[in-house]
């Protein structure tokens, strides 16, 4: 059960909701953008139409948290295209905190031993962010389908947390974010520097090994053909 006393005391939002189970939070929240509502937390037990980047369905199970949020871009002090940096990093670092082996893998993945343990995904709506968080919290099981791709903070402990915990830590960490070196740091200590990956940008694919980020959140590849810059793209690991 989530303690949405305890999130009202911390944060700021206009309006905070709660459901058992929903479509999606964006959803939810993109609706009620188009009512005016600009300033909001949406949390769910359970999703059925979560999505990801892409379209791609987000596997939405009970024991997970599910949460979207808006943030007005006018009050950021870094550049916009930094911000799903730093959702990552929230929840990075409280993770870092619960369990080994994490790596952050560009633009908006947390991999735990590899496997996915959270995924973010926002959507713009003028200056206003929408922001829509997947964790694996309590999970204990996934389908056939990812089993092998995924995993959750229980499955790695052997422990429960409380949801409305995750949610508070998480939320504060991204919202505490001011220095932009800090985000700059985390990009190159994150566990991508110096991983082989794969980088699939309009149909076309390179690869090569994660030496660095630009300071406009760009990933630097060493490929066969030399050094090369990606402000976007779909990013997986090589073994």
């Amino acid at each position: 059960m989530f303690d949405l006393l305890k999130i009202k005391k911390g944060f700021d939002f206009e309006d905070y909701i709660y459901f058992d189970e929903t479509d999606s939070t964006n959803l939810r929240g993109i609706e009620l953008l188009k009512k005016g509502k600009k300033n909001f937390l949406i949390v769910a037990k359970k999703q059925n139409k979560g999505y990801g980047r892409f379209n791609r369905r987000w596997e939405s199970y009970e024991g997970g948290l599910y949460f979207s949020f808006t943030f007005d871009s006018k009050n950021l002090s870094y550049p916009v295209q930094f911000f799903s940096i730093v959702c990552c990093m929230g929840v990075y670092n409280y993770l870092k905190g619960e369990i080994d082996n994490l790596t952050y893998r560009w633009p908006n993945d947390i991999l735990c031993d590899d496997r996915k343990i959270s995924g973010i995904l926002l959507e713009y709506f003028d200056n206003i962010i929408l922001a829509g968080i997947g964790i694996n919290v309590n999970n204990d099981i996934f389908p056939d389908s990812i089993e092998s791709i995924a995993t959750s903070i229980y499955l790695k402990t052997g422990k429960r947390r409380a949801l409305w915990d995750v949610l508070y830590s998480v939320l504060k960490n991204i919202l505490g974010v001011k220095d932009f070196e800090e985000i700059l740091n985390f990009l190159n200590e994150s566990g991508m520097v110096g991983r082989n990956v794969s980088l699939t940008l309009q149909k076309e694919v390179f690869e090569g090994k994660v030496v660095g980020f630009e300071k406009d959140g760009s990933i630097v590849l060493e490929t066969l053909s030399g050094k090369k810059s990606f402000l976007a793209g779909d990013v997986k690991i090589l073994r």
